[in-house]
């Protein structure tokens, strides 16, 4: 049997139909999982291959089983489980992929895996509380705003025939009102055309998200949109926290997993995904390599915060212990961004209010000028 035909019947795919095999984005939730469980499959003296197998059959991720089929084939031709995961899983982080191959040089591979399984489930947790500090309201006030504007070009045309037949002009601003309601009627019927289309086209359309070019396009865009929030009053000092938790727990990981300090930094500034910490990369790995204390060499930055990190960063240089410190930041830092981003959820309610609000009071007054104009002609 051919090595195609021993990974099918493994991964339970014998007799299956021969059919092009698009490769899928893994959620990002998958990886904990994920994670945890190969862990305990190889830590049980499960080789690598049965374990993948095992993992392929139990996950529900479509993006993941694509991804652990060709893992599976890939690991059957004697490639590295690194390398395998890199050409099987399009978003698969070279942070992740660098910690696999310490765990493997270092014979802790299940310690890593384990390792890896915390550290993204409290990445995802950030993340959605991100997500749903800033989403809700967005959604909230943009619904809003979507509905008064839809209503305006249903009256159009009684409203017309009522000025003409007093042979009265249209307004500019209702004239305007009108033709921004028609954009944002034809809008929502093409959202709605896209919901019945989009079950047909999804798992191509998931091909081209999962395409190397979509993957380095939305980089670009994602971290030119991070500048641009940098500059933003409030909004950059939240992105900041979270790229200053995310670079104590990826730090506090790789140091904990007896990985050299200056690539443990290096990882640590790409796994921020921000442009703004990104760019100091190079500076503060230098500074470090000729003889700066790495707490001098970060504080020099200006993005590090002087308490929940920098004092920590100070301690654990001197005590040899800055694994154990820095999981501490991070928590701190966990702890900070969940006050915050309540406060700024408490102070964002009522602006959104007002906004709405004045909008609705615009659209009266659009509608109740001309109509008060007519009165005074009767």
């Amino acid at each position: 049997m051919s090595t195609e035909g021993q990974v099918d019947n493994k991964i339970g795919l014998e007799g299956a139909e021969k059919v092009k095999i698009r490769r899928r984005l893994v959620k990002a939730d998958s990886w904990p999982k994920f994670y945890r469980g190969l862990a305990m499959l190889f830590s049980s003296g499960i080789t690598l291959d049965n374990a993948i197998a095992q993992l392929y059959r139990s996950t529900e991720d479509i993006g993941l089983r694509r991804a652990l089929r060709k893992t599976g084939k890939a690991l059957s031709r004697g490639t590295d489980l690194p390398r395998a995961f890199r050409e099987s899983v399009p978003n698969f982080a070279p942070f992740h992929q660098e910690l696999i191959y310490l765990g493997m040089e270092t014979g802790k591979l299940a310690v890593i895996l384990d390792h890896l399984a915390d550290y993204e489930e409290k990445k995802q947790k950030m993340n959605l509380k991100l997500r749903a500090t800033l989403t809700y309201p967005a959604f909230q006030t943009g619904l809003a705003f979507l509905i008064l504007l839809i209503a305006p070009a249903h009256f159009q045309a009684s409203l017309m025939e009522t000025l003409s037949s007093l042979n009265e002009d249209t307004p500019v601003l209702l004239s305007i009102l009108f033709k921004v309601s028609w954009v944002a009627n034809y809008f929502v019927l093409g959202c709605l055309c896209v919901l019945v289309i989009l079950p047909l086209v999804w798992d191509p359309l998931g091909a081209v998200l999962a395409h190397e070019r979509t993957i380095v396009f939305y980089g670009r865009v994602r971290d030119k949109a991070l500048r641009i929030a940098d500059f933003i009053p409030g909004l950059g000092r939240i992105f900041q926290a979270f790229a200053q938790e995310r670079f104590t727990r990826a730090l506090a990981l790789q140091l904990d997993a007896g990985r050299p300090l200056l690539p443990s930094l290096r990882s640590a500034f790409r796994a921020t995904a921000s442009p703004v910490f990104k760019d100091w990369e190079d500076k503060v790995v230098e500074d470090v390599q000729n003889g700066e204390s790495l707490e001098e060499s970060l504080r020099s930055t200006g993005l590090f915060d002087e308490i929940s990190f920098l004092s920590f960063m100070k301690v654990g240089e001197e005590s040899g212990v800055s694994a154990e410190i820095l999981n501490k930041s991070a928590n701190l830092q966990a702890e900070s961004i969940d006050a915050n981003l309540s406060s700024a959820m408490a102070a964002l309610e009522p602006v959104l209010l007002c906004l709405v609000g004045l909008f609705i009071g615009g659209i009266i007054l659009t509608f109740f000028v001309p109509l008060t104009q007519m009165i005074q002609t009767l």
